[in-house]
């Protein structure tokens, strides 16, 4: 469980930089 939360923050600073780029 721990560890899907961390996959789920890593894929929202994602996201962020996505946008960023977008």
């Amino acid at each position: 469980m721990y560890q899907r939360q961390q996959g789920l923050l890593h894929n929202d600073i994602l996201d962020e930089i996505i946008n960023l780029l977008t």
